[in-house]
């Protein structure tokens, strides 16, 4: 969540110079809700579940998760609001799928509705961080690494511990809030 709040930020300062328009709060606020619009499923997953992570935490990426949609709605808004919002909307948007593809997450359907399949970088087929690694997973393929790796306290071992992850979206989150404050000086 930290690292979808700075890559917001960071579309909202990108969206600003590339369309040459005042970095207003409802700019950055918009950015920053469009990076977090996809993860409105994970409320969904909890409230289903009656608990965060675990084995089953994969499955809030059923709902919203689906970057070509968000594509096309990027076009609508377009046409309904101007291309600096469409901008904003689509890459906040892709920011965090590409964000959710990476590292410790389960990855997401890059291609949904065209294929049902999983890919996710930085990992192994294991779903083991690995530096070189990226892997296609399709949903019981999934399951199963899920239901092996499937981290019950996850929120606690990666933000609140020592975890290379929760490290590099606590830099980015900050890195955000630095290049925020030197845009607005």
């Amino acid at each position: 969540m930290h690292a979808d709040i700075g890559l917001g930020i960071f579309v909202a300062l990108i969206a600003a110079k590339l369309f040459g328009v005042e970095l207003s709060g409802q700019l950055i606020g918009l950015s920053v809700l469009f990076a977090l619009l996809p993860d409105v499923d994970f409320l969904v997953h909890a409230i289903m579940y009656r608990k965060i992570g675990g084995k089953h935490a994969h499955i809030h990426r059923d709902l919203f998760h689906y970057p070509l949609l968000y594509c096309a709605i990027g076009g609508a808004i377009a046409a309904l609001f101007g291309w600096l919002w469409s901008f904003v909307f689509v890459t906040a948007s892709l920011a965090h799928f590409v964000h959710d593809s990476m590292g410790v997450g389960w990855g997401i359907k890059w291609l949904y509705p065209f294929s049902k399949n999983i890919f996710k970088a930085l990992s192994d087929d294991k779903g083991n961080l690995s530096m070189c690694g990226s892997v296609m997973w399709n949903e019981a393929e999934l399951q199963k690494v899920a239901d092996e790796k499937g981290n019950e306290h996850w929120i606690r071992d990666i933000y609140f511990r020592w975890h290379p992850i929760g490290i590099v979206e606590g830099v980015l989150f900050l890195a955000s809030l630095g290049a925020l404050w030197f845009a607005l000086r």
